[in-house]
């Protein structure tokens, strides 16, 4: 499964509002709707896109610190780990591949990554783009990005595996068949580590 360029133009329009509290608030309900969907149902969404777009907020005021790249891989590990419970497959990742994406999507939307102002570290709503890419992408990328190139995410996206193995179905069957209460420990990894 790929992101088709026009989800990154969608983006690329909601970051340039998103140093608003409102623009912030409909940029952050977009990235946790990439991840979740609607499984955990709009008042969680909003509650979530608030907390997030506030990080968001104070990371651009210099009121908080950016979140580091290793936390970024740190965050998807665990995620993957907590939904995959019977699955055998294991997904991972780490900050090299997290740094790569945010090379590769510079070149092809550079309103949606911090990279070339914080060369290890991004926005919280950075973060939760990163997991979302990552888990589409089964916590890789298909081969380096070079500069000028947009990533191999944009046209096939990372390592293919078969069936019910791939990252955002373990998610997904995860989100659909555990209690609201498990799913939102599930999504207490992201705040964990993104600190929102």
């Amino acid at each position: 499964m790929s992101y088709p360029v026009p989800l990154f133009d969608a983006l690329t329009k909601e970051t340039e509002v998103a140093d608003t509290p409102k623009g912030a608030e409909a940029y952050s309900k977009h990235l946790i709707k990439l991840i979740i969907g609607n499984e955990m149902g709009n008042d969680f969404v909003s509650a979530q896109a608030s907390r997030l777009a506030t990080a968001d907020i104070l990371a651009r005021r210099g009121e908080r610190e950016y979140v580091d790249e290793g936390s970024v891989a740190d965050a998807f590990n665990e995620l993957m780990k907590k939904a995959r419970r019977h699955s055998g497959r294991v997904f991972t990742t780490d900050s090299a591949t997290v740094h790569r994406l945010r090379l590769g999507i510079s070149h092809a939307s550079p309103a949606l990554t911090t990279v070339s102002i914080h060369a290890s570290s991004c926005l919280p709503s950075e973060a939760l783009l990163l997991i979302a890419l990552l888990v589409t992408n089964n916590g890789a990328i298909s081969g380096p990005s070079s500069p000028g190139i947009a990533p191999a995410l944009l046209v096939t996206t990372g390592r293919r595996v078969s069936g019910d193995a791939e990252a955002s179905v373990l998610l997904a069957n995860f989100l659909g068949s555990h209690s609201h209460s498990e799913d939102v420990r599930l999504f207490g990894v992201l705040r964990k580590y993104i600190g929102f």
